[in-house]
């Protein structure tokens, strides 16, 4: 859809069907970041979970966490008396986080703290625990029993799925999340991760990269693009802005094809 609202634009030239255009492409990427959140929520697809040094984790995102509370919001991220490791996907994690901090921010906190500990009771393998607490409204109990439920929200202006994007990553991790709240006293989450040996903090900045330089493009005339998709409609737009900007292109359903015409052309 957003292929299809790009090449007509540059073919429309009343103001109306331009303003319809963007009317379209913002409501396109609205859909995709719902799609987006619908695939966490349900905790679909693989993850890429790997030892990280939690407390580590939390104090690199942490500039980002103080700008998404905003200057009304203290945040503290209390220190940790030992190294605490997990096996974690850090993007879905820095999610988390993000998503935690903005209910808090919207549950009118003032403070929120984050602490980062090891426990090792009752579970043989050990967890990591990440603890976010807020000074906020807190929650009654009719809300707190359907805090994680897709698009439950006592918010006019929420959707309803930050919560239940936090419950769905944690739970694709192999964790466990627990909240405590009530009504005019505050919430505290507290997730629970499986334990890791964190790893060694680098002990010097990595080489830089080296620079490679790349050749020149070559003239129009020789350039060829291939475009390879078993989506029809997303094949098609995809050749249609490749012709307008650049030279030859073939397109295939599958690979297979492809790769029979490249050897076939190489032969």
């Amino acid at each position: 859809i957003l292929g299809g609202a790009d090449l007509l634009r540059g073919e429309v030239r009343s103001d109306q069907a331009q303003e319809t255009l963007s009317t379209i492409t913002a409501a396109s990427r609205q859909a995709a970041r719902l799609c987006q959140q619908l695939q966490r929520c349900a905790a679909e697809g693989p993850i890429d979970a790997v030892p990280h040094s939690l407390h580590r984790l939390v104090q690199d995102v942490l500039p980002v966490l103080r700008s998404c509370g905003g200057p009304g919001v203290t945040l503290q991220l209390e220190p940790s008396s030992s190294p605490v490791g997990a096996v974690v996907d850090r993007t879905q994690i820095e999610q988390v986080l993000l998503n935690l901090v903005s209910n808090a921010r919207d549950a009118n906190a003032k403070r929120v703290r984050i602490a980062v500990e090891q426990d090792g009771h009752g579970d043989p393998a050990g967890a990591a625990i990440v603890r976010v607490a807020d000074d906020g409204d807190g929650m009654p109990p009719e809300v707190l029993e359907r805090v994680f439920d897709p698009f439950f929200t006592t918010r006019f202006a929420g959707r309803g799925l930050g919560l239940a994007v936090v419950h769905g990553a944690v739970r694709r991790h192999g964790g466990s999340i627990q909240v405590d709240s009530e009504h005019g006293r505050g919430t505290t989450f507290t997730i629970r991760l499986p334990a890791a040996v964190p790893p060694e903090p680098p002990a010097s900045a990595p080489p830089a990269a080296p620079v490679v330089v790349l050749p020149a493009m070559p003239p129009r005339s020789q350039k060829l693009f291939v475009v390879v998709d078993d989506e029809p409609a997303v094949r098609h737009v995809l050749v249609r802005m490749l012709r307008t900007v650049a030279g030859d292109v073939l397109e295939f359903a599958d690979g297979s094809s492809a790769l029979a015409a490249i050897e076939a052309a190489d032969a």
